[in-house]
């Protein structure tokens, strides 16, 4: 029988930086409207982000796991070199939720929005599951 779902290459499964990288992303809390992302910015700061780019969470990465986070991203989307002096750990807090707009992925247009949740509603049970785990990882975190 065959999986629907993809699996991770095993070195995402035995790296130490990859399942510490996997845990760190796991307790991100994400947009509760499913319309959202995770952006690495070049300042080395993973942030949760709402489909308008309001930030919900984030975390400072330290160089080694913003490469591992790389390693998962395939040639040609992002260039890695953008990466090399990033330390999200350095990144005070403050900036961390508020950082410039500019550093940001674009905003979802409202045709792209209308789509995504026309998708969201035609499969009522996936986006259900999917909300009560962000909800229950939401509550842990509390």
């Amino acid at each position: 029988m065959t999986s629907n779902q993809c699996e991770p290459p095993d070195w995402q499964k035995t790296d130490p930086e990859q399942q510490e990288l996997s845990t760190i992303i796991e307790h991100l809390k994400q947009d509760q409207s499913l319309l959202g992302c995770v952006s690495l910015g070049k300042d080395g700061v993973l942030r949760s982000l709402t489909a308008d780019r309001d930030v919900v969470d984030a975390v400072g990465l330290r160089p080694s796991l913003c490469a591992a986070l790389l390693k998962r991203i395939p040639p040609g989307v992002m260039n890695k070199a953008d990466y090399e002096d990033a330390d999200g750990t350095k990144v005070p807090k403050e900036a961390w939720f508020n950082p410039e707009k500019s550093s940001l992925p674009t905003p979802l247009d409202d045709e792209t929005k209308a789509r995504s949740l026309k998708a969201l509603e035609d499969n009522p049970q996936t986006s259900q599951l999917k909300r009560e785990k962000l909800r229950k990882a939401w509550e842990d975190s509390q």
